[in-house]
């Protein structure tokens, strides 16, 4: 099995920006890109960093993205926007639609933007902490396409509603706390990741095309099999609302309506919705610092369990990975390095005789 390859994050930066620059986008859509893929994989969330790239190729290749697309308002007040995507690239035209929203929040004290005709955008947390990062508390959800089976039943027929909620930083400046996830067990790039590295999943992450738990990868990928929602009934009844909220408010498509890579050609017209809440309009923002660093300092000081070494809070070890791969780099799979080195060479950014090497300037040894 091939050797993952040692990278820094600036590196997948600059190949990320680069290669949505090929893909045809132009600088600050490409930045905006870049960003939200660069927050995915520093944070460690590998499955939508720069190994979502081939994705989207294959998505633009196909005609299911629309590399043209403006951000298109649709209806506006003070404190709320109603946005038409345009069947854009989804890391591209979402912060557009986040700093709107924040832009309204400053205004208005709070901001909500519901967005239809989006596609993937990446990690929900990047939009949350984007509010968070200017005082404010930053909310989003998105629906998905459908990857999941609805609880007691068989078949692929729900997105897993990814969510995230954040905070600002409490008055100790300690990194503040952040909630992102997705209501299935696990994110479906984590099955394609499994897939690519060769490993089996884990019990109660999938169930086949009967409804019968699965180890392989395959059954998802390949087979109408689907993920499971995270605590049973409680996951599944939190996914339906928020796609409701996300997709069904703004008029976006849900369920099996939604295209993506196994509906050749259809546009994914997902839904997003983005909020977020000026703290210092309610009360001022270094009085709630204050309580933030009180409540959290509590949690963090509650005496671990047996066997445990130490309390987190939520986000906390995103945060840690954050800074440990800032500092150190980090080990990319190589299926994933792979796929970058082929887009280089699709897009001519490097010979056909170039290799993994020489897209990340690593020095051969003699």
């Amino acid at each position: 099995m091939n050797e993952p390859i040692r990278v820094s994050v600036e590196q997948l930066y600059q190949i990320a920006f680069d290669t949505l620059i090929s893909f045809g986008f132009n600088e600050e859509e490409s930045r905006h890109g870049a960003e939200v893929l660069f927050a995915s994989d520093v944070r460690g969330v590998d499955s939508h960093g720069v190994a979502r790239l081939e994705f989207y190729d294959t998505m633009i290749s196909k005609g299911m993205i629309n590399k043209n697309a403006k951000l298109q308002v649709l209806a506006e007040t003070a404190a709320a926007a109603y946005l038409d995507a345009q069947n854009g690239l989804g890391i591209v035209m979402a912060p557009q639609a986040m700093d709107k929203c924040i832009e309204k929040a400053k205004q208005a004290g709070i901001g909500m933007v519901s967005v239809k005709n989006g596609g993937h955008f990446g990690i929900a947390g990047y939009y949350a902490q984007k509010a968070a990062e200017q005082g404010m508390i930053g909310i989003t959800f998105a629906n998905s396409a459908p990857v999941m089976t609805a609880f007691g039943g068989r078949g692929t027929v729900l997105g897993n509603s990814p969510v995230s909620i954040s905070f600002p930083k409490g008055a100790d400046g300690k990194d503040n706390v952040m909630l992102d996830m997705a209501c299935s067990e696990v994110a479906y790039g984590k099955i394609q990741i499994a897939d690519r590295k060769g490993e089996k999943l884990p019990q109660g992450w999938a169930v086949d095309e009967f409804g019968v738990h699965t180890v392989d990868p395959q059954d998802v990928l390949s087979r109408p099999g689907s993920l499971l929602p995270f605590g049973g009934p409680k996951g599944y009844c939190l996914a339906v609302l928020l796609e409701m909220m996300a997709a069904v408010l703004p008029g976006a498509n849900t369920g099996v309506d939604v295209g993506w890579i196994k509906t050749d050609g259809m546009k994914e017209n997902l839904g997003y919705m983005f909020i977020a809440i000026d703290v210092n309009q309610i009360r001022p923002l270094k009085e709630v610092e204050k309580d933030i660093e009180y409540y959290t300092t509590k949690l963090k000081n509650t005496e671990p369990a047996k066997g445990k070494s130490e309390v987190f809070l939520p986000g906390e070890i995103e945060h840690m990975n954050m800074k440990k791969r800032m500092q150190e780099g980090f080990n990319l799979n190589y299926n994933v390095a792979k796929d970058l080195l082929m887009l280089a060479k699709k897009y001519n950014r490097l010979d056909k005789d170039a290799t993994i090497e020489d897209l990340f300037y690593i020095k051969k040894e003699v």
